[in-house]
């Protein structure tokens, strides 16, 4: 299985991983500099 993780402000980066994998979910995780919540997208294809 390949995956990339990226913050959801790298448009560039979202491009990239938009033409290479097949599916993206959205998940969020505490910590942000300011105490809040920082969201993600995790991109993913499923190789056999």
């Amino acid at each position: 299985m390949a995956r990339d993780i990226l913050k959801t402000d790298n448009i560039p980066s979202q491009r990239v991983a938009e033409r290479v994998h097949r599916r993206r979910e959205t998940f969020a995780k505490a910590g942000s500099p300011d105490g809040g919540m920082m969201e993600f997208y995790l991109y993913i294809t499923d190789r056999t």
